[in-house]
């Protein structure tokens, strides 16, 4: 089935009622469920339905100067519940974070219709387990989050971008290597290839104050990188990219230059590549985290009517 609600209440009914009858849900569409519930600018934080497409938060939050700093594929039009069930995270990763490090509290629906609460509305929130988490690129699959909490940040002042081409993979390494080892780091710390016969391109972004932003872009340019670009190659590539590699930051270019991709969007700062698919022999799960990851599933989705564990 797939359920369509227009408040919290008839998602929880509409759960109950699969559970009830062993139907499994197939999807759902949260848009009705959608809107601020609570934003409080002096405190950073803010609470919204899950339903809400972030580009409606954003601009909740650029009228107080304030951002939340996530910029994950699907851009505007993605919703909040899809932002934490699908862990999104884009190019600004490598300063900014992920969505659990702004991540305060959510509310959801489990599989035996049960309202779980975890975490809270403020940013010192240190009682009990970190259970919200664990619906944190769940898909959905221990419940679906109906409502989240984040914390947000001061919009930054400005924010410039430098770029470099690299004639091979070891060009590559080396100038990871080398702006791995600056005391700042970029918010933008990228390298993408778009096409089999295309070279591979590095970008970095620098955001922050206007000063602070100028004199890192007049160093990367002393070290030969050239002004220009945006982050706008993870939208137009990762689409087309299935496939994840994760290994040490220090190993992803020299794993990259072992593969060859013909096309890939690599998170430098973060160990993390997004490849054509059949590019990763990926290894199973042991069997310790199969083992865990079904008693979560007993405990959250007794009657197994959501979706899987995501491989």
């Amino acid at each position: 089935m797939i359920v369509v609600p227009k408040t919290a209440d008839e998602l929880r009914d509409a759960i109950l009622r699969a559970a009830a009858s062993g139907e499994r849900v197939e999807g759902w569409d949260l848009a009705a469920v959608s809107g601020i519930v609570e934003y409080t600018p002096e405190d950073l934080t803010v609470t919204v339905r899950a339903g809400t497409a972030l580009g409606e938060l954003r601009a909740v939050l650029a009228g107080h100067g304030q951002w939340l700093p996530l910029d994950p594929p699907g851009g505007d039009g993605l919703t909040i519940e899809r932002l934490v069930a699908l862990a999104a995270s884009g190019p600004r990763r490598a300063g900014c974070g992920t969505v659990r490090d702004w991540l305060l509290g959510v509310r959801a629906v489990l599989g035996d219709g049960r309202v779980a609460m975890s975490g809270g509305r403020v940013v010192k929130n240190v009682a009990g387990f970190d259970v919200m988490k664990l619906f944190v690129g769940g898909h959905g699959s221990l419940g679906i989050v109906f409502e989240a909490t984040f914390k947000v940040a001061p919009l930054p002042e400005a924010e410039r971008f430098v770029r470099r081409a690299c004639r091979d993979w070891v060009e590559l390494a080396g100038n990871a290597d080398a702006v791995s080892a600056w005391r700042v780091v970029p918010t933008v710390f990228d390298a993408f290839r778009a096409a089999p016969r295309e070279g591979v391109e590095m970008v970095l972004g620098f955001a922050g104050g206007v000063e602070e932003v100028a004199a890192n872009v007049a160093r990367a340019v002393n070290a030969g990188w050239t002004e220009g670009g945006n982050a706008g190659h993870d939208a137009r590539l990762r689409g087309g990219l299935p496939e994840r590699l994760s290994v040490l930051p220090s190993n992803l270019a020299r794993e990259l230059g072992r593969l060859e991709p013909a096309a890939f969007v690599a998170r430098m700062a973060n160990g993390i590549a997004y490849l054509p698919a059949g590019s990763v022999n990926a290894p199973g799960k042991s069997a310790a985290t199969r083992m865990l990851e079904e008693r979560l599933k007993s405990r959250f989705d007794p009657s197994g009517i959501l979706p899987a564990v995501p491989a």
